[in-house]
């Protein structure tokens, strides 16, 4: 039974899953920038799932200069998919079984790019160590759970303990750069809603009015510092 030592069987019953390119639709249809966002986000909360993977600093070079994967959505994705921040399964034809682990743990005997174009497992017929996994598994269809993808691409809110922090540390950064001289609230909203995914403006400026000096606060023409 070893060739089903990372299998289970299919009698489980996975529900809520979507194919890969329906994960690749949803995706393209957010921000670039909101993406970067969130997935430094979901690194900063998982720090177990960035310590374990050699490859992240990779994938953040690679986000910011992409080289062999163009579409840095589609790299998002894959990282993803590495770290398990999105369970992913290979069904076997026969509806028998499903491939137990994340199917990106086994990149060692698969081919990880291949596998997001094609939307399958493949393995790696030179790998010694296939004969770990059923050959049923093949160029068999991969899935999602629509869950975990969800989850990613609408963090929960942070608290408000965390919001004063993450606007106080604003200010800090603010003050360094430009000593006393006051920060616009606009200036200020828009920094944090860069910083914090899904932080609404009503939001952001009712932390603006909790962690500025009173001296922002006065009326009067304040310079532009958003550029």
């Amino acid at each position: 039974m070893d060739k089903y030592k990372y299998a289970y069987p299919k009698k489980l019953k996975l529900t809520n899953i979507i194919t890969i390119r329906e994960a690749l639709s949803r995706i393209d249809k957010y921000d670039l920038n909101y993406l970067k966002t969130v997935f430094k986000k979901f690194l900063d909360t998982h720090p177990e799932k960035k310590k374990r993977s050699p490859i992240i600093e990779a994938v953040l070079t690679e986000l910011e200069n992409p080289r062999i994967e163009k579409n840095p959505k589609k790299i998002i994705l894959r990282a993803l998919l590495y770290l398990g921040g999105i369970r992913s399964y290979a069904a076997d034809p026969t509806n028998e079984y499903l491939l137990n682990a994340n199917v990106w743990l086994f990149h060692n005997i698969a081919y990880p790019y291949q596998m997001i174009d094609e939307g399958v497992f493949i393995l790696d017929p030179n790998a010694p160590s296939q004969t770990l996994i059923d050959e049923k598994l093949n160029r068999a269809p991969i899935f999602l759970s629509e869950n975990d993808l969800k989850e990613f691409l609408r963090p929960k809110p942070p608290s408000k303990n965390q919001l004063i922090k993450k606007g106080k540390q604003v200010v800090e950064n603010h003050s360094k750069n430009f000593g006393n001289l006051a920060m616009r609230k606009k200036d200020f909203v828009k920094k944090l809603q860069e910083e914090i995914p899904n932080l609404t403006k009503h939001r952001a400026e009712t932390i603006w009015s909790e962690v500025v000096p009173k001296t922002w606060k006065k009326s009067g023409r304040k310079k532009d510092y958003s550029n």
